[in-house]
């Protein structure tokens, strides 16, 4: 396989966009605030593979709603024909290892 790593996407005002290519068809893209320092491509691909990792085990988890659960009240309304890979993630396990990661970024 080919590097998953996309590079750099496009800049919009102060936000650096990067893209990662899963192998099951799935791009992560990952904003990052700029800064008067330059991003090294090491560190963000760092923080694309971690986020990837998180992803794999969601998906891998053998009793998990893959896109959560529909009746979720706190969610936005998703249609129930959508298909379970479109639906927006809704993990408190994933949401914990984007917050860790997030905090080794220094992201808020």
């Amino acid at each position: 396989m080919s590097n998953p790593f996309l590079g750099l996407l496009t800049t919009l005002e102060d936000t650096a966009i990067y893209g990662y290519q899963l192998h099951m068809r799935v791009t992560i893209l990952l904003m990052l605030q700029l800064r008067d320092e330059p991003l090294n491509d090491v560190d963000v691909q760092a923080v694309l593979r971690a986020v990837e990792g998180a992803y794999i085990l969601y998906r891998s988890e053998p009793f998990a709603v893959l896109g959560g659960h529909l009746g979720d009240a706190h969610a936005p309304p998703v249609s129930p024909d959508t298909h379970p890979a479109d639906r927006p993630i809704r993990s408190a396990a994933f949401d914990h290892r984007i917050a860790t990661i997030a905090g080794w970024t220094g992201a808020q």
